[in-house]
């Protein structure tokens, strides 16, 4: 019989450790994120949620580097096969960005279309970015 495999016999996709994001605001530091982990894993979905202002996007937008000009990771890491993103140049990023990660953010429930699941709306979302990386290939 087949084994069972478990998230201790495998690696993650990606693994963010005590990622901590500040932000520079008229001469001031800003902590925004504070020592924050996760690790997502082949065949897992994720959803992060929270409220208004509590950072989710600042988070999320790390994994796809685009965080504002005013942002910086300045602790923790995130590894994506084998390489910390927190050292990544723009180089890097367009290998990435858009081709193996892509960001699928709401600002609000009313950004999902009406009367489709959440499913059908991410569904919709990719379907979408691949039609316009088909594009942008062309170009």
């Amino acid at each position: 019989m087949g084994e069972k495999i478990t998230k201790m016999d495998r690696q993650p996709i990606i693994s963010a450790k005590d990622v901590e994001i500040t932000f520079s605001l008229r001469g001031k530091k800003l902590n925004a994120i504070r020592k924050c982990s996760l690790d997502l894993y082949d065949g897992e979905t994720l959803a992060i949620v929270g409220e208004s202002g509590s950072g989710k996007s600042v988070f999320t937008k790390t994994f796809v580097g685009m965080l504002d000009v005013n942002g910086k990771i300045t602790g923790g890491s995130i590894m994506y096969e084998g390489r910390d993103m927190t050292k990544f140049t723009e180089k890097d990023w367009l290998g990435v960005r858009g081709k193996k990660i892509t960001p699928f953010l709401l600002s609000r429930v009313k950004d999902l279309t009406e009367g489709h699941s959440l499913e059908a709306n991410i569904k919709l979302v990719l379907h979408n970015a691949e039609i316009g990386a088909q594009i942008a290939s062309n170009l």
